[in-house]
């Protein structure tokens, strides 16, 4: 995941706390954000139950690591303001069944598959989750998705 320099939040105009001063809806996307980061900085689990080649497993443990990275950033801010509350709130109903719906066809996919088609199939899901996590993290800093 490409987070921008060294951290995700650089710059003030991207700092949660500019994110926090555009109103609610921006700390629900903060809270979106941080539950796709805790989920992805345990990406490399699944390589001790999965067998992937060095560079695949390699790529695997960058994103699992530059995840884990970012969450800790939002970790520290929570502590500098209580205020901020990053526990997932309620999804609406149809939401929640078709992310659980998504996890369940992807997990299974990735547990019954190996070699190659493992490889290719993990790295299109972390593809995918990174997609989603650039776009949550410009919608937070209200910048324009192209």
């Amino acid at each position: 995941m490409h987070v921008g320099g060294d951290g995700l939040f650089d710059g003030p105009e991207n700092s949660p706390d500019h994110c926090l001063a555009s109103g609610p809806r921006a700390q629900r996307r903060l809270r979106l954000l941080y539950k796709l980061l805790s989920q992805e900085s345990d990406a490399a689990k699944i390589l001790i139950i999965k067998h992937a080649d060095p560079p695949v497993a390699d790529i695997i443990k960058e994103i699992a690591n530059t995840c884990g990275r970012a969450k800790k950033e939002l970790d520290l801010f929570h502590e500098k303001d209580r205020h901020l509350n990053l526990e997932m709130t309620h999804l609406p109903e149809i939401e929640q069944k078709t992310r659980a719906a998504i996890e369940s066809t992807v997990t299974k996919q990735l547990l019954f598959s190996s070699g190659k088609t493992f490889e290719v199939r993990f790295l299109l899901t972390q593809a995918e989750a990174m997609n989603y996590a650039a776009h949550l993290r410009r919608c937070c800093t209200n910048r324009k998705t192209t």
